[in-house]
């Protein structure tokens, strides 16, 4: 089974056609940032963290409208911890968030 990242990926991949393309995983977002100003292919980053390379024009985004990546979210708690009234609060919000076919 694929975790949820290599699992998104493949989706996407094969949606774009790029199905014999390599993949290189690689943990570090700065050694991902680097390797593309570099001009080692491509990476799929939270746009948050690219704010700085964005400025500079270091990195640019790509668009592509046919696919939409994501990843799923989850929550992760202590079962006999307490919980304040905002965590209840939280677990009780992402509880009833609409879950995705």
């Amino acid at each position: 089974m694929l975790e949820p990242y290599s699992s998104a990926l493949e989706h996407w991949r094969a949606a774009c056609g790029l199905s014999t393309s390599e993949i290189i995983p690689i943990d570090s977002l700065t050694a991902q940032k680097r390797m593309v100003e570099a001009g080692f292919g491509l990476a799929l980053l939270p746009a948050s963290s690219i704010d700085e390379e964005l400025h500079s024009g270091t990195l640019r985004t790509l668009r592509v409208n046919a696919v939409q990546a994501t990843i799923p979210v989850v929550l992760i708690h202590r079962r006999q911890a307490f919980k304040s009234g905002a965590t209840k609060a939280l677990i009780a919000m992402l509880t009833a968030w609409p879950k995705q076919p």
